[in-house]
């Protein structure tokens, strides 16, 4: 760990001198800038990252009250994920009425409309609420809003939906300039299924997940030479490779093998990945791809995946150290940090919703 921390904090040093705070939201704001400042301070041990993250956290805080933005990624909900990370983290204190008072109930409400109304993103509506949520449990408000959550998604239907949408561009004869639009909707699918799952280990006594589930897998296991035809390569490995963790999730045998196969097709495109002009960013970039390998390492005893994430992390540092630089910055810092900290508990498994 000592050999570690010595290659990557003059990266962490990098990011710290080049991000700043834009707006109070999770991801580039003073929210998620102050979780990285934080698991800074768990691997620096300076005081100064201790209280810069504290600044920002309560800028965070006094910024809340008037958000008109509900979204996950640059409003409320974010925000409010990150305010109860850092009272668990002991940053700040709040009293656990003023939570529940001033944040917990229009969180749910904003959330709870913001779905009734068809808004079921997870990074700009209504479902960008439920890790706040997760964190609440064992709170009865927040298992109760989990279940009305559930409700509205009925049963599992809203999977269906989405899937029956990407048939009917498939049915119509979808071209590559279908690809993207297409690519989106799967983001959406992925998200619904890892929110799906987590009901299912949090909730057990929610009924009529495990069926939902079972027919996305059987769904996606059929029309994935279809997708990945019509989709630029460089993308399609991301879907790849969170498909490969949800299948391991939820699959019958036979489709965890089939995840396996695809795992191996991946770790031969590396070279692919190198040559792409993918982004420094832990969504979508750099960083989430190579903490999924810590996942399926972690998870599924997958030694060659925890390989693949120590190369991932040494690719990340020198991309940093070559001075890449991106609104998600403090997204990669916090990759690094979770890295060095072992944190199996960080908030990258709750912006992935592992």
């Amino acid at each position: 760990m000592q050999k570690n921390k010595i290659a990557l904090l003059p990266a962490l040093e990098k990011i710290e001198g080049v991000i700043s705070a834009s707006g109070d939201g999770l991801i580039g704001g003073s929210a998620g800038l102050s979780i990285f400042y934080h698991q800074l301070y768990l691997t620096s041990e300076n005081e100064s990252h201790l209280e810069k993250s504290r600044e920002l956290i309560t800028a965070a805080v006094e910024a809340y009250a008037g958000m008109e933005d509900i979204s996950f990624r640059d409003g409320s909900f974010g925000v409010a994920l990150s305010i109860n990370y850092m009272m668990n983290a002991g940053v700040i204190a709040i009293d656990a009425g003023e939570l529940s008072e001033s944040i917990d109930t229009p969180v749910y409400i904003s959330s709870l409309r913001s779905i009734v109304q068809g808004h079921y993103d997870f990074w700009e509506g209504g479902l960008g609420a439920v890790p706040y949520a997760y964190e609440r449990l064992p709170d009865a408000r927040a298992k109760g809003y989990l279940h009305q959550v559930h409700s509205l998604m009925a049963d599992s239907k809203l999977l269906g939906i989405y899937m029956d949408g990407i048939m009917e561009y498939l049915s119509a004869g979808a071209t590559r300039a279908n690809g993207s639009m297409i690519l989106r909707i799967l983001d959406q699918i992925t998200n619904i299924v890892k929110i799906l799952i987590q009901f299912r280990k949090l909730l057990p006594q929610i009924t009529g997940i495990d069926a939902g589930l079972s027919s996305f897998a059987d769904w996606i296991v059929g029309v994935r030479s279809d997708l990945k035809r019509l989709n630029n390569e460089s993308e399609y490995l991301f879907f790849e490779l969170r498909l490969c963790f949800i299948l391991l999730q939820i699959g019958n045998e036979h489709q965890k093998d089939f995840a396996l196969l695809i795992l191996n097709d991946l770790y031969s495109k590396r070279e692919d990945l190198l040559n792409s002009p993918l982004p420094l960013t832990c969504i979508n970039g750099l960083g989430e791809w190579a903490y999924i390998f810590k996942k399926l390492h972690r998870t599924f005893d997958l030694s060659v995946a925890g390989t693949e994430y120590n190369f991932w992390i040494a690719v990340i540092n020198a991309e940093v150290l070559k001075g890449t630089c991106t609104r998600d910055l403090a997204g990669i810092g916090i990759v690094l940090t979770d890295y060095l900290n072992d944190l199996d508990n960080g908030l990258i498994d709750k912006l992935l919703l592992m």
